[in-house]
């Protein structure tokens, strides 16, 4: 049974002036879940932050958090800390004096602060750093004393404003498993904002793909990687390779043929017909190239010429130019014992890609 949203968003719209940045928005979050909001800079992902945190007011819609409707409901007064990208510690105080000042402003009593303030220290392994001050620490510290300083507070909901932008890549790396362990330790609902599709796929259980205000799918990680419902979530999330099509039959046993670049190929698919142009999507991993002769036919499969040889460790991966000019990429585990492996710039190849993985659109 699915846990009962703690947050709600009722046709929520939000403008500034003249622009419009949330045209009349609904999303629903679940209690206990890591849900990311994931899109370009300016497509209102913040902005839906800021209104759950109460910086922000809506002109029209309604705003919900744990059951209750907080429009109008001071920031002081909801059930959320916010994590921004600045972690805004203070820099005259010790690591221990950040993280409690927020109980001190509630009042609340000596003891019950050093305990939960020893607590929320020990939960992002920051004890022993309880008397420096915030310049004697890394940038992965520091983003951690502003993480303890916002779950000291038990908040019901842990909003993160791209918190990791300012790390390192390393570093960045680290502090994702570190969130999202952090998060199922403590069964706080995170919401997080960012515009790297690489976080969102390690660490939500849920992502919402946003442009312009709207929401254009809302699922799992796989559910958007496998299956996106448009070509601007495909691109988004991943590398894809996008190809017109034309349905020219139904295959014998199953699938569909069609023709790509002027090649007669196979692909899967459900709920198409003859005659239909479609977008075929093939993810880079999908993708396979075989070095060809001068004069070898490609048998079916597409022909081009490496442009680019990208090594990335586990990985090589290709840039390949196709007959017709189309560009496309290519991503192989390395393995430098085959003798087919090794595509130097100018080789003429042949594409093909693991058949049963395409992902079909059908032009609008």
């Amino acid at each position: 049974m699915c846990a009962p949203p703690i947050i709600e968003l009722k046709g929520v719209v939000k403008r500034y002036g003249d622009k419009v940045v949330l045209p009349g928005i609904d999303l629903s979050v679940r209690d206990g879940e890591f849900l990311t909001l994931l899109g370009p800079s300016g497509c209102g992902k913040t902005t839906i932050l800021r209104l759950l945190a109460g910086f922000e007011a809506a002109q029209e819609g309604e705003v919900h958090i744990d059951g209750l409707r907080v429009d109008g409901v001071p920031a002081n007064r909801r059930p959320v800390n916010t994590v921004f990208q600045h972690y805004a510690l203070f820099p005259h105080m010790r690591v221990f004096d950040n993280v409690a000042f927020g109980l001190q402003v509630k009042g609340i009593g000596r003891d019950e602060v050093e305990q939960r303030v020893r607590a929320s220290l020990d939960m992002v392994r920051l004890s022993e750093y309880a008397e420096r001050k915030p310049h004697q620490l890394s940038g992965g510290q520091q983003q951690r004393v502003a993480l303890a300083r916002a779950v000291v507070n038990r908040p019901r909901l842990l909003l993160l404003d791209e918190c990791l932008n300012a790390l390192d890549y390393k570093l960045r790396q680290e502090m994702r498993i570190e969130l999202k362990q952090l998060q199922r330790r403590m069964g706080i609902t995170f919401l997080f904002v960012t515009h790297d599709q690489e976080e969102a796929l390690s660490m939500s259980d849920r992502i919402a793909v946003m442009r312009e205000g709207r929401i254009e799918q809302l699922g799992t990680p796989r559910a958007l990687y496998e299956q996106p419902a448009n070509l601007f979530v495909a691109g988004f999330i991943g590398e894809v390779n996008v190809f017109p099509a034309r349905i020219l039959s139904a295959a014998a046993d199953s699938g569909w043929e069609v023709e790509i670049a002027g090649v007669h190929c196979r692909i899967a698919g459900d709920d198409l017909r003859v005659g239909q142009t479609v977008q075929v999507l093939l993810r880079p991993e999908d993708m396979r190239i075989e070095e060809l002769l001068a004069d070898e036919p490609a048998s079916g499969r597409l022909v081009g010429r490496v442009v680019e040889r990208i090594y990335k460790g586990r990985t090589l991966d290709s840039i390949v130019e196709l007959e017709n000019g189309q560009r496309v990429a290519a991503s192989e585990f390395f393995d430098e014992e085959s003798p087919d492996f090794d595509h130097a710039p100018g080789s003429r190849v042949a594409v093909s890609w693991v058949s049963g993985w395409e992902i079909v659109l059908a032009d609008a």
